[in-house]
């Protein structure tokens, strides 16, 4: 875990802690020019209890090129 997810784990209950992670790692960011996806736990992050999907700015470690990622959860559909 990074320093970040320790951090914000530490204000959670012990039994919300696992589900936190479970659902962090469901949030996938999505690369606009690859399709290559990470989960937000991967990447460093927690989120939870969010809904929606959002964009975001960045490089992605696949294909290296700076653009849009989609963030939206993945229902495993």
């Amino acid at each position: 875990m990074t320093r970040l997810q320790k951090l914000l784990l530490a204000f959670l209950p012990a039994h919300r802690r696992a589900d936190a992670e479970a659902e962090s790692r469901k949030w996938k960011i999505i690369c606009a020019a690859c399709g290559h996806a990470t989960s937000i736990w991967d990447m460093g992050g927690v989120r939870y209890g969010a809904t929606g999907k959002s964009l975001t700015w960045g490089r992605c470690k696949a294909c290296r090129k700076r653009g849009r990622h989609t963030v939206r959860k993945d229902t495993g559909n």
